[in-house]
């Protein structure tokens, strides 16, 4: 193999050990890379297969190879490349991708980057995050006894120093841009893992809900701001949106004069835009003053107002495919179907390569969906680690499953039956359900907790994944072979052996 010494001293510097069929399919990958100068690889890749440590082991190999000629970016300290900006779609994948690397390595190897409102504020730590930062207020004795040790400001020194920098798309396609991308240095490589899901993160992320609750959270916010203009003109913009029936009929009766949504969004994304330059003003004015118990208040709405700045402007420029919806209310949402206008300028630029890997996922459909260039983009699929057949999947009993028949109750008497009799075959083993909802969950599994014949653990709204996961784990260590009924379990959770036998 053409790069196999290179690979071998990577794997030494990241601090796995090698498996064969992993130094394989990272020469596979270097060869299109460098050999034959393909700018985007798809790798697809099943359970097993290691896509993480093929991600870092990648990045760290070429960058090596690609730093004797050229470079991205550097490290202001050492003068190396930087290697890897990894992203995933949540926060519990980046933790456990961190964690399999933690063992061996500190910061300046690998390094987890996640928004400032996950950060706490040792200055008060009851009531506020890094996103309310009020360290420009506090005199030089307290800055160096508590600001100094902050993990939030440690954080934003290390983010351009570390050679892989890890972090989330939301994190990638909103936070980020806050300030501007630049606020992440250029990488080598970019991987995107779980990449079949970048489109929906973005489309999640960017969507516009000009609905009744937007206008009552942005009334509120004016009445703070004291400013009788601003909220004058929300409730001119408001006016604009027709109501009830009338909205569908200006939609779908009469083609010919259309609802003009665009006027509004535009209406909306000025008026965001003047409260934000009055917002931030009277923020930094309160800051200054150390007038905390004001400025926390504040601080909110300018970040707020940030983030609709953003998706709004954003909407405004690129005008992506959307889809668009009266609401049977009021109001209306839009949302980005496919993000390729968006994703070239402001994201897939920041590197010189991007590698993306799942074990569900196509060249043509990032092609189709994410706007990749075809002649720039090659596809890698790996053999399976472990034989599909042990893999089966079986239809129980099909019905007509949507949004209607989940809620009505023959349909739930009839999905806790169906379960019921699959969790009698599987007496004695430790599973997980998967639904498309919280309120599903709770459908199902509370007819089952009263059987009792089952030890049910089910996942509340807002209950981090990474929680119910340790409860769950640490119930199957203790025999007491509990199930496990989440919307949130489809990707990266790793539940080898016993904690799975079926789902």
């Amino acid at each position: 193999m053409k790069y196999e010494k290179e690979i071998l001293e990577s794997f030494d510097i990241i601090g796995f050990k090698h498996r064969d069929n992993q130094v394989h399919s990272i020469n596979r990958i270097l060869t299109e890379i460098i050999d034959n100068d393909y700018r985007n690889i798809v790798l697809s890749a099943s359970t097993g297969t290691g896509k993480s440590i093929i991600g870092v082991v990648v990045a760290e190999t070429y960058t090596r190879l690609f730093n004797k000629t050229d470079s991205v970016a550097k490290n202001h300290k050492t003068g190396e490349s930087l290697a890897s900006l990894i992203l995933m779609h949540n926060n519990m994948l980046v933790k456990q991708y961190h964690e399999s690397f933690e063992e061996y390595n500190d910061w300046n190897t690998i390094f987890q980057l996640k928004g400032a409102s996950n950060y706490g504020c040792g200055h008060l730590p009851d009531t506020a995050t890094a996103d309310d930062c009020i360290r420009d207020s506090i005199f030089d004795y307290e800055k160096n006894r508590i600001c100094k040790n902050c993990e939030y400001n440690i954080s934003r020194k290390r983010k351009n120093i570390t050679r892989h920098l890890i972090s989330n798309y939301s994190y990638f396609f909103t936070v980020s841009q806050l300030t501007g991308i630049e606020i992440l240095q250029p990488r080598t490589i970019t991987v995107w893992d779980e990449a079949h899901t970048i489109n929906d993160v973005f489309s999640s992320s960017y969507t516009l809900d000009i609905d009744a609750n937007l206008f009552n959270a942005m009334g509120k916010w004016f009445t703070k701001l004291g400013n009788q203009e601003f909220i004058d003109k929300l409730k001119y913009i408001k006016s604009m949106i027709p109501t009830g029936t009338n909205g569908k009929e200006l939609m779908l009766i009469h083609e010919s004069t259309p609802f003009n949504y665009m006027k509004l969004v535009k209406a909306l994304y000025n008026v965001f835009t003047e409260v934000h330059e009055v917002a931030k003003e009277i923020s930094d004015s309160y800051l200054a003053e150390n007038r905390r118990d004001e400025y926390l208040r504040i601080s909110p709405i300018v970040r707020g107002l940030s983030l609709k700045i953003l998706n709004y402007g954003n909407f405004i420029e690129y005008q992506y495919e959307h889809v668009f919806q009266f609401n049977e209310d009021f109001g209306f949402t839009i949302k980005p179907i496919f993000i390729d206008k968006a994703i070239y300028k402001s994201y897939l630029d920041t590197s010189k390569k991007n590698l993306f890997m799942s074990g569900t996922i196509s060249k043509d459909f990032l092609v189709d969906t994410i706007g990749l260039n075809p002649d720039e983009t090659v596809e890698i699929v790996l053999d399976p680690v472990f034989n599909p057949e042990n893999k089966p999947f079986a239809f129980v009993r099909p019905i007509n499953l949507n949004y209607k028949s989940l809620q009505q109750k023959d349909t739930i008497e009839h999905l806790v039956n169906v379960v019921e009799h699959l969790l009698d075959h599987h007496t004695g083993d430790s599973g997980i359900i998967l639904t498309p909802s919280f309120k599903l969950s709770k459908d199902i599994g509370f007819p089952l907790i009263k059987t009792k014949k089952y030890n049910i653990i089910i996942q509340e709204s807002g209950q981090p994944v990474s929680d119910v996961i340790d409860a769950y784990k640490q119930q199957v260590d203790e025999g007491m072979n509990p199930v496990l009924i989440s919307p949130s379990l489809f990707e990266g959770i790793n539940l080898e052996g016993e904690y799975c036998r079926f789902q």
